[in-house]
């Protein structure tokens, strides 16, 4: 079996086929950078308008693939149960949203901050947080400053999280910014404040 017909499937593959397989790649690439390496703070009003084209992107591609299925042209899974093509159906759209979102609110504004973002520091009031979880990183600071950042903490050193008191303490964000929003790139004492 070769490469193409493992990547694509079997049988003719169509141009809309190549482009839809490597696009599913690119947005599979680029959740999980979000999920992996991405400091994102999106800014206010890049947040409020990357969810309503996240909302746009999963309502046509929802379309899309709803379409696809009624026309015989998209098919479920060979012996899939009425149940399962139930379930698939219904939360098909919720899938989707969520992909968009990691990736027009987060991922790409991200990249973008990255490569031609302006040197940037914030004054943030955090308070440390360790989680005892498998996953994840274990020492974290967490405040009103990240709740628009996806999981809502950026992860900090053993050493930095020792010295944190267990109230909020003022600490400043160092990192890049653009118009969509600010990525972290280190956490550090504010050396400004009492």
């Amino acid at each position: 079996m070769s490469f193409s017909d493992t990547y694509y499937g079997q049988g003719p593959v169509s141009t809309l086929r190549k482009v839809v397989v490597n696009g599913l790649m690119v947005c599979m690439a680029l959740i999980v950078y979000e999920l992996l390496f991405a400091n994102f703070v999106p800014s206010e009003d890049w947040y409020r308008i990357g969810n309503g084209l996240a909302i746009a992107a999963a309502v046509g591609a929802a379309a899309a693939m709803y379409w696809g299925y009624a026309t015989g042209r998209m098919r479920t899974q060979e012996g899939a149960s009425l149940f399962n093509k139930v379930l698939m159906y219904t939360l098909l759209p919720f899938m989707l949203y969520a992909m968009f979102w990691m990736i027009i609110v987060h991922a790409l504004p991200d990249l973008v901050t990255l490569a031609v973002g302006d040197p940037h520091e914030e004054p943030a009031s955090l308070i440390r947080d360790e989680y005892h979880g498998r996953r994840g990183c274990r020492y974290r600071v967490e405040g009103e400053a990240l709740r628009r950042k996806f999981l809502s903490h950026v992860c900090i050193g053993e050493m930095f999280f020792a010295e944190l008191p267990d109230r909020p303490v003022a600490l400043v964000l160092k990192g890049k910014a653009t118009w969509f929003g600010f990525h972290v790139s280190h956490v550090a004492r504010d050396t400004t404040s009492p």
